[in-house]
């Protein structure tokens, strides 16, 4: 079987943790407020949907199986997701109240915040909007939190509602990754890897982790969420990507997440193979300021670089760059006119191999950058998200050992 989260009851997966951490039915019982009948009976569905014995039953109690406590592992982490999110938003009496919440309250708050609006959510969903507005007016009593106001014609989330909404979805990827592990035990590949690229990455390491991946991992999906760090950022802390691969922040880096390096990046100058200023003996900051350039958003330390470039010789930077990010913009318009780009020698390693770019001196020594991975502090990647960051961690070794 091959269920997703929407075809799972809750309360089932919180009776599974509570069984798993008592070691029987007549313990877990009163954590959950279920009957012992209610309880077993909620268990057995769970195997049934899941196509998994998720327990040895035994005279003395219930001992889990490795896939009962992978789950368990992984439930237990989705309510503290959900305990953060509540206990985040500062009032007392959404505290354990993550205890409380139903399917059809996560699944309505969840629908609406997609959507942006009741009505949105029940063209989306197919659930009347009275059944959604009251599943969200129910989760609203429960915790204690305002979730949204009007605005104008239209409703939006309020900051307890924002963090609740990344909270849940948090909840969710863990139970999605439980899910997976569980399939994985039984010999089945299912789920989806989901890879925030930012724009270096995408030209070379990316491209060839998901090849390989895919060769020895054809039943798993991959989706990769292209971006700038800010976007790509929240999307993580929302729990909508798995991690991040490009350029690190170090010292500037988010508390909330966790970087590892896979090796060192230096930025070059490039222009179109007939550019002026190609086959010149000395190029400094003067000569290119007196060309249109192409550059990163002012706000990454990509554009930091560049202006760097012209302040270490006391040069007035170029006024109204082109502001880009896509590699492919950027190299058409190198050709189509006289600009000039400072990019990664990953991005534009084969137009410039056949010709169609030119370098323009060595690599800039003072734009050296880490490039590597971020993740969520605590991250616990299931099997098969290790094995595709094994995958991009060997093709960076290999990438170090041929400079």
């Amino acid at each position: 079987m091959n269920p997703d989260w929407w075809s799972l009851n809750i309360r089932h997966l919180r009776a599974l943790s509570a069984v798993v951490a008592a070691g029987s039915v007549s313990g877990a019982s009163a954590r959950v407020h279920l009957s012992q009948p209610a309880l077993t009976q909620g268990i057995a569905k769970l195997e049934h949907l899941l196509g998994a014995t998720l327990f040895e039953r035994r005279s003395v109690g219930m001992a889990a199986t490795e896939a009962g406590t992978l789950l368990a592992g992984r439930v237990d982490a989705a309510f503290e997701e959900l305990r953060a999110a509540f206990d985040a938003a500062g009032i007392a009496r959404s505290r354990g109240s993550e205890a409380k919440v139903t399917s059809v309250q996560l699944r309505a708050f969840l629908s609406f915040a997609a959507a942006g609006s009741f009505a949105g959510a029940a063209a989306e969903t197919g659930v009347a909007q009275a059944t959604l507005h009251r599943a969200v007016g129910d989760l609203e009593r429960l915790t204690g939190l305002g979730l949204y106001r009007r605005a104008g014609r239209g409703v939006q989330l309020s900051t307890e509602g924002r963090a609740v909404a990344r909270g849940m979805r948090r909840a969710i990827a863990q139970i999605e990754a439980g899910l997976s592990e569980v399939e994985h035990l039984a010999g089945r590949e299912v789920g989806v890897i989901r890879i925030g690229a930012m724009p270096l990455s995408r030209s070379a390491l990316v491209p060839e982790a998901i090849a390989r991946f895919r060769r020895a991992r054809p039943g798993i999906g991959v989706e990769v969420v292209d971006g700038a760090y800010a976007d790509l950022l929240e999307r993580l802390k929302d729990g909508e990507v798995d991690f991040l691969i490009g350029a690190l922040r170090g010292r500037d880096v988010d508390p909330a997440v966790a970087e590892e390096s896979l090796f060192d990046d230096r930025l070059s100058i490039v222009a179109g193979p007939n550019h002026p200023l190609v086959g010149a003996k000395r190029i400094g900051a003067a000569e290119l300021a007196g060309f249109p350039w192409i550059v990163a958003r002012p706000d990454t330390p990509h554009h930091r670089h560049w202006r760097r470039i012209f302040e270490d010789e006391g040069v007035k930077a170029p006024a109204n760059p082109v502001i880009c990010s896509s590699v492919m913009a950027i190299r058409e318009l190198l050709v189509l006119d006289d600009f000039l780009a400072l990019v990664s020698f990953d991005q534009v390693q084969r137009p410039v191999g056949v010709g169609h770019l030119a370098f323009l001196g060595p690599p800039v020594e003072s734009t050296r950058r880490p490039i590597g991975l971020t993740t969520l502090a605590g991250f616990r990647p299931t099997a098969f998200q290790c094995e595709m960051l094994d995958l991009v961690r060997t093709i960076a070794r290999e990438r170090n050992s041929g400079n």
